[in-house]
């Protein structure tokens, strides 16, 4: 008897892999849809010397979960307001004060000059992708004119100004209810360890006491 030659087994019809395609499929955007949500307000939270920051500046540490509690009200194209915006009294209470902030830098109004900037909670790669609301967005004005770029995470320390009713500045008229100003903008080294403030050298002279840390002078 003359053996048979043996056949491949037929291929799945096109029903059964497509199928099988959506149950792989699913649980990756379900699981992708979590890690964004997760680290959406905070991206940061992975930073290796997050802790040492968080413990050098306390509660005037601000993050975009924070900040994110803010109600941003409604805003007209001619910067009346439709509902006035809401921010919570620990946020207030830090108007005017020196605060620390976490996050990634995006040109404002030049892609040459960064005297003025945007922090937002992710790096800025698309500029066609919805953007995040103006209680996710912290507008910066940095002390030193010609100041670079970082595509790296900074930090931010700087003077709080908060949006009032009858605030006149510029910003707030745009809508932005955080601002820092006079800030210094230094990038964060995720490999690099976080120097606490009582082992760092004295405050350059252009820094002052209004920017140093809480607990740290500045020279006289």
């Amino acid at each position: 008897m003359t053996d048979l030659p043996l056949q491949d087994d037929a291929p799945a019809p096109l029903w059964v892999r497509f199928l099988l395609g959506l149950l792989i499929l699913i649980p990756v955007l379900v699981l992708g849809g979590v890690l964004q949500n997760t680290f959406r307000s905070d991206p940061l939270r992975r930073l290796p010397n997050r802790a040492e920051i968080e413990a050098e500046w306390g509660d005037r540490l601000l993050t975009f979960r924070r900040i994110g509690r803010a109600d941003e009200g409604v805003i007209h194209l001619d910067g009346s307001f439709e509902r006035l915006p809401s921010i919570p009294s620990d946020l207030r209470a830090l108007d005017g004060e020196t605060v620390a902030m976490l996050g990634f830098m995006a040109p404002f109004d030049s892609l040459e000059r960064f005297e003025r900037i945007m922090i937002m909670p992710t790096m800025v790669g698309c500029y066609f992708c919805v953007p995040p609301s103006m209680n996710q967005v912290v507008y910066a004005e940095q002390k030193d004119r010609d100041a670079p770029f970082y595509d790296d995470p900074v930090l931010v320390v700087g003077r709080l100004h908060l949006w009032t009713p009858d605030s006149r500045a510029p910003y707030h008229r745009d809508g932005y209810l955080f601002a820092i100003l006079e800030s210094e903008v230094t990038p964060v080294d995720p490999a690099a360890p976080f120097i606490p403030a009582g082992d760092r050298a004295p405050a350059p002279d252009h820094l002052g006491d209004h920017l140093a840390p809480p607990g740290v002078s500045g020279p006289k």
